[in-house]
């Protein structure tokens, strides 16, 4: 999906529950620590090619200091930003949720 944002994720690993995972690849991609895990939204999405199980999540860091490891760029923006941005597929469904300020 070059050129198009998303949000983190990952495959959850065995004996990992979603947020467990969360909690990890954020760790491995960002290299900060997130605590206070709220759910968002559980949701499907279908493509020709794929499908993907989506949790979604707010969560929390007192981390300021971010270290790139996965990714060419990221932004940190408001929910009112995310018009200026063209997201994966997979990430609209999230994205307009938090359009909405749930």
């Amino acid at each position: 999906m070059a050129g198009l944002w998303e949000f983190p994720r990952g495959k959850i690993e065995e004996n990992e529950d979603s947020s467990q995972a969360l909690i990890r690849e954020i760790q491995e991609e960002l290299s900060i620590s997130i605590s206070l895990i709220v759910p968002i939204i559980d949701y499907t999405y279908n493509s020709e090619h794929l499908t993907i199980e989506m949790q979604s999540y707010k969560c929390y860091s007192s981390d300021y200091k971010i270290s790139i490891i996965d990714h060419d760029k990221i932004e940190w923006i408001t929910a009112g930003d995310l018009n200026n941005f063209k997201f994966a597929p997979a990430d609209n469904t999230i994205s307009e949720i938090l359009k909405r300020g749930n």
